[in-house]
């Protein structure tokens, strides 16, 4: 399945979420949902659409890896084991360099 998001819509393939305790324990479900969502983001829109009809480029591109909001999360799509996030520009906290 191709995902092509519209204006100023991005496709974020999120990160697994399995996360381990300090003891080693893995946590799954609400006791590892306490973090931050990450992930990559695999499709761009072409942009913000503005008033006057023009396009404004987003500050991202594909392959940025980024912190987005937990909210957007209700625009969820599970394909082949893999997590889809399908979200505007705002719902993007920041981008991480590693």
């Amino acid at each position: 399945m191709k995902l092509i998001p519209l204006y100023h819509q991005v496709i974020i393939e999120k990160d697994l979420d399995e996360k381990k305790s300090n003891g080693g324990i893995i946590l799954t479900g609400t006791a590892a949902s306490k973090d931050i969502n990450k992930g990559t983001i695999i499709a761009v829109g072409e942009g913000r659409l503005l008033p006057d009809g023009s396009l404004r480029p987003l500050g991202i591109k594909e392959g940025d890896r980024v912190i987005f909001s937990r909210y957007s999360e209700a625009n969820k799509i599970l394909d082949d084991g893999r997590t889809f996030i399908v979200a505007t520009d705002s719902d993007i906290i920041c981008k991480i360099q590693e």
